[in-house]
């Protein structure tokens, strides 16, 4: 019988970080009410030009080097945004 685990995640955050500021500004709900319906404070953007196969590399190396295996050792690898 095969076993399945997870062996390690990762992530990545683009450095742009953005507040509630903005969206605020264009749909006119209070800071306040953004973050007492959502919980987030900030919210981080990618540029537009990197591809997201770019952000899901960066995820991938933290991902292998957390886990202490090689990308050539593992069988499954899933990204979900």
């Amino acid at each position: 019988m095969s076993h399945s685990r997870i062996s390690g995640t990762g992530g990545y955050l683009p450095d742009r970080v953005v507040t509630h500021a903005l969206p605020a500004t264009l749909l006119q709900p209070s800071d306040r009410r953004i973050v007492s319906r959502t919980r987030l404070a900030q919210r981080h953007s990618a540029a537009p030009d990197p591809l997201s196969s770019v952000l899901a590399h960066a995820s991938a190396r933290e991902a292998l080097a957390n886990s202490g295996t090689c990308a050539d050792s593992t069988d499954l690898a899933l990204a979900a945004t």
